[in-house]
């Protein structure tokens, strides 16, 4: 029967218990993200970046722009090639094959920048309810926690928060916007994962915590320049691989293989 598009697989099931729940969810994530080849494929994607990154930095209009979206492209790609792999079983996550530049980097980045989509509109809703307008959008997104006293704008933020790891797993799989903003796709996923999801958040954001303070010390260290830029970008892609891998391990049960 072909799976609906937009809704995540049932569980696959294997003598009565299902083959990701062999080993603990902790090993699973870090065997696959630390595995030699998973390394390797995450290196060359932290170098491929670094140089995007630093072209868009030193580089005006157009060139600029197009350096930056096809590195975050590919970062966005990479990360729902993890989330994708680890929930299909896979021990470590093989080089991309990229045939299609719509496909394979423009559709994840896309997909990736609609995710925070919420975020944005919480933060934007409380600047235009504070009369700050952009001065106050840009200070929110420094710190969301301006819009606490406001319960419209706190409240959508605070769901937009709970839902975002959810939303990034549903367009890995689907790879379907249309089914990241369903809320029907969202009550049937919620259903189905149940405290794997609350746990799975749960080390998703500790783990987004942990990047942030490491990033802070590492920035005093290696100063400026491009290898201090390589140094920062391996060390966050390595992060946003626990973050997919831990996102892929919830997703385990219910990805057809």
């Amino acid at each position: 029967m072909t799976r609906p598009k937009g809704t995540l697989p049932p569980a696959v099931v294997v003598g009565g218990t299902t083959a990701a729940s062999l080993r603990s969810p902790v090993e699973r994530v870090t065997s696959y993200v630390f595995a030699r080849q998973t390394l390797l494929v995450l290196f060359g994607l932290g170098v491929i970046t670094t140089v995007m990154r630093w072209m868009s930095a030193n580089s005006w209009g157009l060139a600029g722009v197009g350096a930056a979206w096809i590195a975050l492209g590919l970062e966005a790609s990479y990360y729902f090639r993890i989330v994708e792999s680890k929930a299909a079983g896979d021990d470590a996550l093989a080089t991309p094959d990229f045939s299609n530049l719509h496909y394979d980097i423009v559709g994840p980045a896309v997909r990736y920048v609609l995710s925070l989509a919420p975020v944005v509109v919480a933060l934007a809703w409380w600047a235009s309810r504070s009369g700050l307008g952009w001065i106050g959008f840009r200070g929110a997104l420094e710190s969301p926690q301006v819009v606490w006293p406001d319960v419209g704008p706190s409240t959508l933020l605070v769901a937009s928060i709970v839902l975002w790891p959810l939303m990034t797993a549903i367009a890995a799989i689907s790879r379907s916007v249309i089914a990241m903003f369903n809320p029907a796709v969202w009550w049937s996923t919620l259903r189905s994962f149940g405290m794997r999801y609350v746990i799975g958040a749960t080390m998703f954001y500790a783990l987004m915590a942990a990047h942030y303070y490491a990033l802070r010390g590492l920035v005093q260290v290696v100063g400026t320049g491009f290898v201090a830029l390589l140094a920062i970008q391996v060390v966050s892609i390595l992060a946003f691989a626990l973050r997919g891998a831990v996102l892929g391990v919830v997703c385990e049960p219910y990805f057809e293989q």
